[in-house]
């Protein structure tokens, strides 16, 4: 292996490393210290009424400064998940969370605006201890595994990562003024939003209770049989939510009419196991069934029917069958702490519940062609998606990057599925530039997937010569397996036996490295807290390769080398 290899290596894994930490650092806020990511501060520049508007919620404006914050927080906080198993977040994975990101964006937007009418907020004050305290509890997380020299170096490695500049050391007392300082100055308003609704959160969990009934009730072992009503269901067209909460509705009115429930299950569920089955689910505790059953059934006797119940999925109507109760041994003794587990637990469905409710009641218009491209995409309307994404190449001035090149993906994907090949050629061209423009953002494989997207389509262009410069371009940008997975099989049926080997020599040296990771994580998680070697060893100015790899580098064209020239037409 060259040294150029060996410093690419170990600044990838390096990267990896900061990236995991700058993530988890402060709760519900990554963004603010993620560079390549970072969201625009919603009061730079023009004031908040004049920002661009992605959508309209409830007649008022959704900023997409808004949209950019969850977006930056959803992927940043995916890396760290994806580098530990040696993956990285794919450009056809991107669109469905920016959609995701775009949900949540209206969520907060709803939650922040119902803390105003019950006239919630915060104090400089509260500000200011919030700072301090994310602060101290991520910071101790880091000292739990980092000590004296190597706590320093990964303190300042942060730093530089953040800001941009060189690695330096840096002391713990002089790391928390800076990230107190960050926070007070870039996401003072992200910390204001958090209090208010940390506050608002409060006040709608306050109002649980448990009781000792309640928790001997969650012991209940029930049967029950299910009609499903899906949003998608196989083999069927899609339904909105109206389409199948109507749908569950009527199916309910049958059965208090006195339609056979199993019966009804076998013909009607959308579930496909239950024409044998007649909707019979195995038993379960009750504590086990989903969230959103258990409510509703706790409340049933044997022979009763529940309501038509919202799922993640569509509606569901349940029957139960028996219900017999089993207590635990250690009942007794342990109480009080199954008291509180259980407390907690309704809480949080309290305020998913709550949260729900909000959504249920908001009148979304989404204006951002984007945006309503994914979520025509999601709900099964191809036709009307594609031209939603093709009017945002032309409308949507704020694509660039990371976002560009998922847009101009998901369309020659679109097109690549309807045999327009040289359009797909064209789009994923585009992707590939898109995904250049962001080598600082920690994505890799993003340009490798563009390239291979391009690479077969001209293979159907009947373009040979340049879909093997587009696939080795691929193997040189991408730096997980399923690429090179991929390509020893295109190599194989092209008969390139040399690149066949490059490919399988890859995957061999992935596999020592995911090796050597597993062994370093085991003994990470074995050894005591105050000798562990933390992720890397040397830290940010090590001469050495990390222990922890979250994944074998690329081996990307040397500085200067000449890149293949785009296809016709870009």
């Amino acid at each position: 292996m060259s040294i150029r290899n060996i410093q690419q290596r170990f600044a990838v894994r390096l990267r990896y490393v900061l990236y995991a930490l700058i993530a988890v650092f402060v709760v519900g806020l990554p963004f603010v210290f993620t560079p390549g990511l970072r969201a625009p501060n919603r009061d730079e520049g023009t004031p908040k009424e004049a920002q661009d508007t992605i959508a309209r919620v409830n007649g008022q404006p959704l900023a997409r400064s808004r949209f950019d914050q969850r977006f930056s927080q959803t992927v940043t906080q995916l890396l760290p998940l994806y580098a530990s198993m040696g993956q990285s977040v794919t450009l056809s994975q991107l669109g469905r969370f920016r959609l995701q990101a775009f949900d949540q964006a209206v969520l907060d937007e709803l939650v922040l605006r119902q803390a105003a009418a019950e006239g919630i907020s915060a104090s400089r004050g509260e500000i200011s201890q919030e700072a301090e305290r994310n602060t101290d509890q991520e910071l101790e997380q880091i000292k739990a595994s980092y000590k004296g020299d190597q706590l320093e170096l990964m303190l300042g490695g942060i730093v530089a990562q953040t800001e941009g500049k060189q690695p330096a050391r840096m002391s713990e007392r002089s790391f928390r003024k800076w990230a107190i300082d960050r926070l007070l100055g870039s996401a003072s308003d992200q910390l204001r939003d958090q209090i208010v609704v940390g506050k608002l959160r409060q006040r709608v969990t306050g109002k649980v209770s448990v009781t000792e009934q309640d928790l001997m009730a969650s012991y209940d072992q029930v049967s029950a049989r299910e009609i499903a009503v899906s949003l998608h269901p196989t083999g069927k067209p899609a339904r909105t939510e109206e389409e199948a909460r109507k749908r569950a509705e009527d199916l309910l009115a049958k059965i208090k009419q006195g339609a056979d429930f199993a019966a009804l299950a076998r013909t009607e569920s959308d579930d496909p196991g239950a024409k044998t089955t007649g909707g019979l689910r195995p038993s379960l505790p009750l504590s086990a069934m989903p969230p959103e059953w258990q409510k509703a059934v706790s409340a049933l006797k044997p022979g009763e029917v529940s309501p038509a119940i919202k799922t993640p999925t569509g509606y569901t109507i349940v029957k139960v069958e028996s219900r017999t109760r089993q207590l635990p041994k250690d009942f007794e003794r342990n109480k009080q702490q199954l008291l509180k587990n259980l407390a907690e637990q309704r809480q949080s469905q309290a305020w998913q519940d709550y949260s729900l409710n909000l959504q249920q009641k908001a009148k979304v218009e989404v204006l951002d062609p984007e945006i309503l491209g994914y979520r025509e995409l999601a709900e099964g309307k191809e036709k009307e998606g594609l031209a939603s994404l093709r009017k945002a190449t032309t409308e949507s001035g704020h694509l660039q990057g990371l976002a560009a090149a998922a847009l101009y993906y998901q369309i020659a994907s679109l097109q690549a599925g309807r045999n327009q090949w040289k359009e797909a050629a064209d789009s994923y061209s585009a992707a590939v530039d898109a995904a250049a423009q962001e080598q600082k953002t920690p994505l890799p494989g993003a340009r490798a997937e563009a390239l291979m997207g391009l690479a077969q389509a001209n293979e159907h262009l009947s373009k040979p010569a340049e879909a093997m410069v587009w696939y080795q371009e691929a193997s040189n940008w991408s730096d997980t397996p399923t690429i090179h997975q991929q390509l020893t099989a295109v190599y194989q049926r092209l008969g390139k036996p040399d690149l066949v080997k490059k490919e399988q020599d890859w995957l061999v040296e992935y596999q020592k490295q995911q090796a050597e990771r597993e062994k370093a994580m085991l003994e990470q998680q074995t050894a005591p807290a105050a000798s562990r070697n933390a992720v890397v060893s040397g830290g940010p100015s090590a001469g050495g390769a990390p222990k922890q790899v979250p994944a074998p580098p690329p081996s990307r064209p040397a500085p200067g080398a000449p890149a293949p020239t785009r296809g016709p037409g870009r």
